[in-house]
């Protein structure tokens, strides 16, 4: 579903140093959960924004659904990217002015019957059926992060795309955003989630360790004992 080859998005640091990511290949099919771990400052949110078609590398090639993202022009990559990858982020991201069920809808692509539907069985399904018209300033960190989950999934994407989706999270609500995450999956979705911890560890079908921080980064063993090329 989603596979980059040779990726590359390298950063001068204060120091004069270097960070990012270097030479990354790595692919996660339908019904795969693949999990980057490593710690802070290795290149992990690079590495997701640019699978994401948010930020062009330096060099490689991000396929999404065997299209060359990066190989489209901004309009036709947007596109490609609203209607078939989800994003969730620690943050959240929500509008401020919005209410929960106008949040989620923005992840639809159009506000048609059937996105609406969507969003409505979204809402219900993750608890907040109570919350559908509250504004994110009076929700907890729980319900935020379900409303930025529902808004992930409302478009129907093939790809999630988790950033630390529970880093602001206690393990009740962290397991509820796992739970929902590893349905999608089994319904033949592909989740890359990127993260320093392992509370994620047994959702996961496929464990990637990045080595830590400085250039060149580098992969190390899955959990499963499959090593993976590239640098991270």
């Amino acid at each position: 579903m989603i596979a980059c080859t040779g990726l590359t998005k390298v950063y001068r640091t204060r120091d004069g140093g270097e960070a990012g990511i270097r030479d990354v290949s790595m692919e996660a099919r339908g019904g795969e959960w693949v999990l980057v771990r490593g710690p802070s400052g290795c290149g992990k949110s690079t590495l997701l924004l640019a699978l994401g078609g948010m930020l062009r590398p330096d060099g490689g090639e991000v396929r999404l659904g065997g299209l060359d993202v990066y190989g489209m022009g901004p309009a036709e990559r947007a596109r490609l990217r609203a209607g078939s990858v989800g994003f969730v982020f620690q943050l959240f991201h929500l509008v401020p002015y919005l209410t929960v069920r106008e949040n989620v809808m923005c992840g639809a692509l159009d506000g048609g019957v059937a996105a609406r539907g969507r969003a409505e069985a979204l809402i219900e399904e993750l608890g907040l059926g109570g919350r559908r018209e509250a504004l994110p300033g009076t929700l907890s960190a729980g319900e935020k992060q379900r409303t930025a989950l529902a808004r992930a999934l409302v478009g129907g994407p093939m790809v999630l795309l988790a950033d630390e989706p529970t880093g602001n999270l206690d393990p009740g609500h962290s397991r509820v955003v796992y739970e929902r995450m590893a349905r999608f999956r089994k319904d033949g979705g592909a989740v890359v989630m990127v993260t320093h911890g392992a509370d994620a560890n047994g959702f996961a079908t496929r464990i990637v360790e990045a080595r830590g921080t400085g250039a060149p980064f580098g992969f190390g063993v899955a959990a499963n004992g499959t090593r993976h090329g590239g640098g991270l």
